[in-house]
């Protein structure tokens, strides 16, 4: 799993003051990503709320405060706030945070994990908080469907007057 490229990364000067991932297989709104980087520091994910659930999701689970408190495909749907889309901001200690769980994961055999179950580990470290799409387009491409959804979500982005 990707875990392990998380793992991998040291202090430097690309993640020394935190950073922005973005999954590679997502097409979105850019406004999503324009809103990620305006909010006040400290450790965000992007949450859809509005689609439903079913396993194949990356779903939270947020506190009161919309705090992650889980992230997993195999949470319960219902227990779920929403789906995580493939974005998200660390600050510096976010992202040594998230590395240094990540590095534990790796170094206790767990090779065929991905980031989020980093995130899982140290969410209580980590605190991070929901962004939400409300309603912006975006999409994530895993088959043939997702492919022609996401070529759909794209040419409505290129039109705004579809939107």
């Amino acid at each position: 799993g990707n875990a392990e490229r998380i793992a991998s990364t040291t202090r430097n000067a690309i993640v020394r003051d935190g950073f922005c991932l973005l999954n590679c297989d997502i097409t979105f709104d850019p406004s999503i990503l324009v809103d990620v980087a305006a909010l006040e520091s400290g450790n965000w994910l992007v949450v859809d709320g509005d689609e439903p659930l079913g396993h194949e999701e990356m779903k939270v689970i947020l506190d009161e405060n919309g705090v992650l408190t889980r992230i997993s495909k195999l949470l319960d749907p219902s227990m779920s706030a929403g789906e995580y889309i493939g974005i998200c901001r660390f600050d510096a200690a976010g992202a040594d945070t998230l590395m240094a769980s990540a590095r534990r994961l790796v170094n206790a055999g767990s090779t065929n994990l991905y980031y989020e179950d980093a995130m899982d580990a140290a969410a209580a470290d980590l605190a991070l908080r929901a962004c939400w799409t409300e309603r912006r387009a975006w999409t994530e491409i895993d088959d043939e469907d997702d492919y022609q959804r996401a070529l759909r979500v794209a040419a409505e982005l290129d039109n705004p007057s579809t939107r």
